[in-house]
Formats: C-alpha cells, structure tokens, sequence
C-alpha cells in the first residue's frame, strides 16, 4: 500500500494545471479604442477648429458649438457645460505641418504628454511645462508671459500614462443607443450631417446598448457617419466575444 501510495506523488504539474490553478493563467485582454489627440471626441474626425474643455476633452468648434447651445451638457461626461466653458486651443506646427510643442519642438504623437495653458489655449509638452514653469516656480506662459494657475490653467490633453480617459467605448455618446427621430433628421438635415455612407452592419445594432453604466442622463447626441462605424466595430467585436471561439464541427462516423 505504502509503495502504491508513493506511486503517485509526482514531482511535476500537467498543462491544464499550470494553465487553470497556477502561473500560466492570464485573463483574456480586450482591445480598446483610443482616440489620437488631433481627433474631435464628438465627431471622431481630425479637428480643424479646436477647442477643450477644463477637463482635457478636444472637440472640433463646429462639432461642439451646436451640441452644446442645443444639450447645455457635456457629451463625454453628460455634466453640464456651456458655449464660454469652451477654451480655443492653438496647436502650433512645424515646417512641415506636424504638431509639436514650440518650446521643445519635439514632435506630438500618441506616447506624448501633451498640455494646455487655459488662459492662453498654447499647447506645449507636459516636459516643456515641468522644466521652465513647474521647477522653476514662475507661472507665465512661455510664449506671451501671460500668467496661470498651476493648480487649475493647466490641462491635461493627453497623458500616456493614463490613456482610459481617451478610450472611445467610454464616451457617453457612443456607449449610448443611436437610435434616432424624425427630429433628429431634420436637425442633421438642417446642420448637414449625412449618415448614408455608414456601414450596412450598423442596421442591426441600431437598438443595441454597450456598457450601460457610464451612460448618463443627457439628452440623445446625433451621430456623424465616422461615429456610427466606429460604435457598430465595438458593437459587433463584443457580440463577438460574447458569443466564444466557433465550435469545431465533429467528424461523422462511417
């Protein structure tokens, strides 16, 4: 008994062990959206006009103005929010008209810390910022000496470090139905907003909800056609993942 008993002891783990009870166990990793700071974060589309807000959201003039004189709300966060909350951003370019900070003139990309001075709407690097203003103590802008609060005039555009504030499924207006009505039509009618050229997909997840708990309470956002194809990808890559690995069709026996 005693040398069947030593028989089983072994001095290994199987596979499906390792995978399922111990170190090999990794949670599934879903892909998220991030939007590229030089995007509009109402229409999705490369801004010409950009303004933020306090918070660090970057929208186009054109896109931002009618939503908020007609919603008086913030189309991220659902928070209220009105036309002088609005702060005009200038983005300076380089001789070849890439984004960067005139200060260090390195160029902006998606691993940048990109920053806004509010009272002056400049847009530097967070690194320009931290060396000239921050440690030295002297709160002017480094390009019109016009003074700023370090605790409040300094936004936060884009942060590495911190990239879920620019995860597209989070935004409120996309994690919200776009289902629309004949008022909305007429008022797309009236703005030019044409939805024709959206996915034939995006029929069947008209009346589809992704992530309901980061929805709020604002009134329903009309949707550009760039908008409604990204909502229907993250609508049909979750039905996706919902729905598992196919199954393997079993061989029939002869």
């Amino acid at each position: 008994m005693g040398k069947k008993q030593h028989s089983k002891d072994r001095m290994f783990i199987t596979r499906t062990e390792w995978n399922t009870e111990w170190g090999g166990y990794k949670e599934k990793k879903t892909s998220k959206r991030v939007l590229p700071f030089y995007c509009c974060a109402l229409s999705l589309q490369p801004f010409e006009h950009p303004y933020c807000t306090r918070d660090g959201y970057v929208f186009d003039l054109t896109a931002i103005l009618p939503y908020v004189k007609k919603h008086k709300t913030h189309p991220i966060t659902g928070h209220k929010l009105s036309v002088k909350d609005l702060i005009k951003l200038t983005f300076h370019k380089n001789d070849d008209e890439q984004l960067h900070c005139p200060i260090t003139r390195k160029i902006f990309n998606a691993s940048s810390y990109i920053v806004a001075i509010a009272t002056t709407g400049h847009v530097y690097s967070y690194e320009a910022i931290k060396e000239l203003n921050l440690k030295k103590n002297d709160f002017r802008d480094l390009l019109d000496n016009v003074p700023f609060s370090s605790a409040t005039d300094i936004i936060t555009i884009q942060d590495p470090q911190n990239p879920s504030k620019q995860h597209i499924e989070n935004f409120a207006h996309i994690a919200r139905s776009i289902t629309t009505t004949d008022t909305d039509d007429k008022e797309d009618a009236a703005l030019k907003i044409d939805h024709h050229d959206a996915d034939d997909d995006e029929q069947a997840s008209r009346s589809t909800y992704l992530n309901p708990e980061v929805v709020t309470s604002h009134a329903q956002v009309r949707h550009t056609a760039a908008t409604k194809r990204v909502f229907a990808e993250i609508v049909k890559e979750a039905n996706t993942q919902a729905a598992g690995p196919p199954r393997k069709k079993s061989k029939k026996s002869t």
